[in-house]
């Protein structure tokens, strides 16, 4: 250490600046000596412990050099130094020692993108995981986006499942029609509606190409035959449908016909939705399709050849509606060829047409006439007021056949005394 007592003798008094260089060279010499503490501290007397710190630096001694820097430099110029020369040691390969530098004064952007720069994905997640953790998710999507790119699938799906993303992972095989790969995926991570879904990607695909007898032996060897026959008839593929179930579930066959006739009475298709629904054995869902439409005609067609017990119920449905069109003799004769008298009594009382409803009674139905006369006399108000003297003895004399004495009493009574000739009451 002579040189440097000397050094420090011939200092005194003098200006400082004389002394630095001599310090700094004095500093390199110890240096290239491997004397590092003597360097260290001829490096500080030279002013120039950044100097001190990249020597420690670059012989891997990082405590030392984090002792020296804070010891000697602001922070500002310690994290402007260390960047630098983990700049330095990443350009030299030296990736692990960079890292060290730029987490020392907290820089970890900067180590982990150093990292991605260079694809070192583990180290890279490493840090991420530990210093911005709210982006972990971000930066597995990422990295797997890339690998797929790349055409690495084997990583991408890593990544992929590590950000919690299974789907994309099963989305790529399925783009790629890697089938075994995407069932994997989805059995693995998504269970079994997640696999099935595969399976019938796959089985449309082998539609395509292959035709309904392919896709129905791959989907039967998953089992998914059912399933297969239902996505078809959701997605108005009958054809499909009725192929898949030709040939390993004929069970489903009817029902794959009323699906279809539903579809087509949506279409306003209506023969067509008649014939599929007759071979649904569902001829009673063609019979409602035509009375929705007002197609008597029809209705009566499809009954008679189909659903005999439906033809009176046709029959009443068309007089209701001769009801609404107000051809009352005309549903008068249909409600009764329907063997529903009770209907055309219903409709004329309805219409306060008493004479009618009690004509009606009396041929089809006489358990009702007291009834019908009973409520057409205690309607009340003007209506019963203004009954003619032959309507009130009509009902006087009804209540007598139907053995309601004191109610026909009253009707008799009813009668104003001179509004009627004598000789017609004692008819009466």
């Amino acid at each position: 250490h002579k040189a440097e007592q000397l050094l420090d003798q011939a200092s005194v008094g003098c200006d400082p600046e004389f002394s630095l260089p001599f310090y700094e060279k004095l500093a390199t010499h110890y240096a290239t000596a491997r004397q590092f503490d003597q360097a260290e501290r001829s490096f500080v007397k030279a002013g120039r412990p950044q100097r001190a710190v990249k020597m420690y630096v670059e012989v891997g001694q990082y405590e030392k050099a984090h002792r020296v820097a804070k010891a000697h430099m602001s922070a500002h110029e310690r994290t402007e130094l260390y960047i630098t020369l983990a700049q330095d040691l990443e350009a030299a390969n030296k990736l692990t020692d960079a890292e060290q530098l730029f987490i020392i004064v907290n820089e970890f952007d900067l180590a982990i993108n150093m990292y991605k720069k260079r694809e070192e994905y583990e180290s890279m997640l490493r840090l991420v995981a530990k210093y911005r953790k709210e982006l972990l998710n971000d930066t597995y999507k990422c990295i797997a986006e890339a690998q797929e790119l790349k055409g690495n699938l084997s990583k991408a799906e890593h990544y992929y499942v590590e950000a919690k993303m299974w789907t994309s992972a099963m989305s790529m095989y399925r783009q790629l029609e890697k089938w075994e790969d995407a069932m994997r995926v989805a059995k693995a991570h998504g269970g079994k509606q997640s696999f099935e879904k595969v399976v019938l990607a796959q089985a449309h695909a082998t539609f395509k190409e292959h035709g309904a007898e392919a896709g129905a032996q791959l989907l039967a060897k998953h089992g998914l035959i059912e399933i297969a026959i239902d996505y078809a008839v959701e997605h108005s593929n009958f054809a499909h449908a009725f192929e898949l179930a030709q040939h390993s579930a004929k069970h489903k066959l009817p029902d794959i016909h009323l699906k279809k006739a539903l579809a087509l009475e949506d279409d306003e298709q209506y023969k067509l939705a008649e014939d599929e629904f007759i071979k649904a054995n569902k001829p009673k869902e063609a019979i409602d399709m035509y009375v929705h439409q007002r197609d008597w005609v029809s209705a009566m067609r499809v009954a008679e050849n189909h659903e005999r017990d439906a033809i009176k119920e046709v029959m009443v449905h068309q007089a209701k509606d001769l009801v609404d069109q107000n051809q009352l003799q005309a549903a008068e004769n249909m409600f009764i060829q329907a063997g529903k008298p009770e209907g055309a009594v219903q409709m004329y009382s309805t219409k306060k047409m008493v004479a009618d409803a009690v004509r009606v009674c009396k041929k089809h139905c006489p358990q009702m006439l007291g009834d019908v006369v009973d409520a057409s006399y205690e309607n009340g108000g003007a209506d019963a007021q203004n009954q003619s003297i032959d309507e009130i003895l009509d009902a006087a004399k009804i209540y007598e056949e139907t053995g309601n004495f004191l109610r026909a009493i009253d009707a008799y009574l009813s009668i104003k005394e001179g509004a009627a000739a004598p000789e017609r009451l004692e008819e009466a």
